[in-house]
């Protein structure tokens, strides 16, 4: 649940970047698809020999070709990932801070009277560098959740 509620602030502070977020997550989850799908091609190319007839040759090329074409396919979707995400990660921080600075100083002197600033500030540098941590991490999220759901579909695929 904390996930769910820590990613609703993260949706809501990312003002005119909701498209990022969504593009960077679409990115994460192709990423993680392809990279848990390369060792299936790779175990297609050792079937493959092993059951060598006439087309052996062109269906072990087909099968490396989709070995190597994993791993430059994971390369682009996750370093185009992992930059949008630390942009918005880091903007995110920064409207986070700037929004809970404006709502202090609108603050009664007697609210800043009772409360200790140096508390107040360390406790909003807290929250500020978490939330950047888990902007910086959604990746994390994302890899557990498609290959728990990988894993079960192919669990499924072979117990048919």
């Amino acid at each position: 649940m904390d996930f769910i509620y820590v990613f609703k602030k993260h949706w809501n502070l990312a003002v005119g970047e909701k498209f990022k977020v969504c593009t960077y997550v679409i990115l994460h989850i192709i990423s993680v698809v392809v990279i848990t799908a390369q060792p299936i091609t790779f175990a297609m190319v050792i079937n493959t020999l092993q059951n060598s007839n006439e087309g052996t040759l062109k269906s072990v090329t087909y099968w490396l070709f989709a070995y190597v074409a994993c791993f430059y396919i994971f390369e682009m979707c996750h370093r185009a990932a992992r930059g949008i995400e630390l942009g918005v990660a880091y903007r995110n921080k920064k409207r986070f801070v700037l929004n809970t600075y404006l709502f202090l100083q609108s603050m009664p002197l007697s609210w800043h009277s009772k409360h200790h600033s140096g508390n107040v500030i360390s406790r909003v540098n807290k929250a500020s560098d978490a939330l950047l941590a888990f902007g910086q991490s959604i990746y994390n999220y994302v890899t557990a959740i498609i290959q728990f759901v990988m894993a079960a579909i192919v669990l499924w695929l072979i117990s048919r």
